[in-house]
């Protein structure tokens, strides 16, 4: 478990109006970003980060943030600036997107409401668990170059999760033969690279799900499934159910 503390400065749960956009030069404290509803586009650094129910970043000191959202599907989020005490367990952003943000959610509000009540503990005690929820996996064996293109090789997958992905194809892009590469990104990440490709499809599915009225074998072909049946095995692998009863139960 990563062991850190998190201070608490302010937040809410904020109703984005039709014309919000919002732009820093440079963060000057951390950001804990989970979107609730609407669709937008966080772009960090200069990478696009797709923003729909689910998305969740952690932003830092130092870096470029621009935003926008799409006025017919306003985004709605809950945001916390703090401050990471001592050795920040992050050295860039991080950007993913939640299957289930439920919990996450309830952390943060627990959050807001203790800093809302002058219960900073509570609010760093609340903070602090959500982050740990987030945050990958501890490694003290990353080497910062490769942490980078895992993270911008992650970023592209959450938001191309169609494409065709190999572990081969993706250890030439880092430039590392495929066992190391397998190594390095299984211990930043938590899972193996072909787990992580499956997890963004998944999530995409979900979406799709909820918020269309496509077909199972649409959903498939949008996501590069080579077969529906295939779609449909590796579905309720991940998440228990059929396509029928996820979208039943939401």
């Amino acid at each position: 478990m990563r062991e850190f503390k998190a201070k608490y400065n302010n937040g809410a749960i904020y109703n984005c109006m039709t014309k919000w956009s919002w732009n820093f030069a440079s963060m000057k404290d951390c950001d804990l970003w989970l979107v609730l509803s609407g669709k937008g586009m966080l772009r960090v650094n200069g990478v696009d980060c797709k923003l729909s129910a689910g998305s969740v970043l952690v932003l830092i000191p130092g870096n470029r943030v621009h935003g926008s959202h799409d006025p017919k599907n306003p985004l709605k989020v809950a945001a916390i600036h703090f401050d990471f005490i001592g050795n920040p367990p992050l050295k860039d952003y991080l950007y993913s997107n939640l299957e289930s943000a439920g919990f996450i959610g309830e952390l943060m509000q627990q959050a807001i409401i203790a800093s809302g009540n002058r219960e900073q503990e509570d609010a760093d005690f609340w903070l602090s668990a959500a982050l740990r929820k987030i945050l990958p996996p501890e490694s003290h064996d990353i080497p910062g170059n490769y942490a980078e293109g895992i993270d911008k090789l992650c970023v592209r997958i959450i938001n191309r999760p169609e494409q065709s992905y190999t572990v081969n194809g993706m250890a030439r892009e880092l430039c590392l033969c495929k066992d190391h590469f397998s190594r390095v990104f299984k211990g930043y990440k938590g899972v193996t690279p072909l787990d992580f490709v499956i997890g963004a499809r998944i999530k995409q599915a979900c979406a799709l799900l909820l918020n269309s009225n496509m077909t199972a074998s649409e959903i498939s072909d949008q996501l590069g499934y080579s077969s529906v049946n295939f779609f449909c095995r590796q579905f309720k692998a991940v998440t228990g159910q059929t396509q029928a009863q996820y979208r039943k139960r939401l």
